[in-house]
Order: C-alpha cells, then sequence, then structure tokens
C-alpha cells in the first residue's frame, strides 16, 4: 500500500474543504462531492471543462490484519481504515494542488493536467474511454479510435 501522507491527522473533512478552496481560488464556477459506500466522486467546473475524480475508500474488512499479519479488531480495524480514509483525502488534495500549481505556473496547460479526468458528454472520462484502448493498443500494435464516433441525429 502506498506510503504518501502516511500518518496524517488532516481529516478527510478538512482535506475536501481544502480542495474546494482551492479551486474556488482558481476560478472553479462549480464544486461537488459524494459518497455512495467506499465510492467517493469529487467534480468541479473550470475553464468549460467539467472534471470529476473518482476513489475508492478502504474497506475496513481490509484491515483486519496488520501489515506482519497480526489480528486486530474491530475498534482497531476501524481506526486503520479512517486512517486510510484520511490518508487518501489528503492524498487527493495534494495531487490536485499539484496539479494546479503547474497549471498556474505554466508547467502544463489546463487541459493537460487535467486531460484523463474530463467530463465527456457520456457521462465518462477520458481515462475510462483511452485506458482500455491503450492497452488494446499496446496488446495488438495497432491504434484502436480513442473515442468512439458521434452519435448520428436521426
Amino acid at each position: 500500500m502506498a506510503e504518501f501522507a502516511k500518518g496524517t491527522t488532516v481529516t478527510a473533512a478538512r482535506s475536501r474543504a481544502e480542495i474546494e478552496d482551492m479551486l474556488g481560488r482558481f476560478g472553479a464556477d462549480g464544486f461537488m462531492s459524494g459518497r455512495d459506500g467506499r465510492h467517493v466522486v469529487v467534480a468541479f467546473k473550470a475553464r468549460g471543462r467539467q472534471i470529476m475524480f473518482r476513489m475508492t475508500m478502504p474497506d475496513p474488512a481490509d484491515h483486519y490484519l496488520t501489515p506482519t499479519g497480526k489480528q486486530r479488531s474491530d475498534a482497531d480495524a476501524r481506526k486503520a481504515a479512517d486512517a486510510e480514509d484520511r490518508r487518501m483525502w489528503r492524498a487527493l488534495a495534494l495531487s490536485i494542488k499539484a496539479k494546479l500549481v503547474g497549471v498556474e505556473d505554466g508547467i502544463e496547460s489546463f487541459e493537460q493536467a487535467f486531460m484523463a479526468h474530463v467530463v465527456m458528454p457520456d457521462g465518462l472520462t477520458l481515462s475510462d474511454h483511452i485506458t482500455p484502448r491503450i492497452a488494446e493498443a499496446y496488446d495488438t500494435g495497432s491504434m484502436p479510435p480513442l473515442l468512439p464516433p458521434p452519435a448520428k441525429s436521426s
């Protein structure tokens, strides 16, 4: 498991609020976040684009064993899952911040920084569309179309 932001005491709510504040300062004109069980979505509108990040949060059942294989109690497994939840929110906040800094400092364009997370008209991100096609291109050695053709109007 990743170690970045491990041990953070910053709450998930504080990281979420920091993301919203950062995006507001950047000029985003919309923000939302939601959670359905273990699935989290953070989305915003900026520069005429809709951007969406998705995360799958930890399952307490995955934390009953320590990294050394020792059994945890229910309470300790929940604490470990909560710590991982905080870590992931913190990592997301820092990831978005790094992208915004790169854009503001001219290292890359907004489109380059957020391309994988751009939401297309069908509700899927560019990453959803392109990732399987990249794998196909490497597996077959041929280039498939990157996006499906536009729907034909009737």
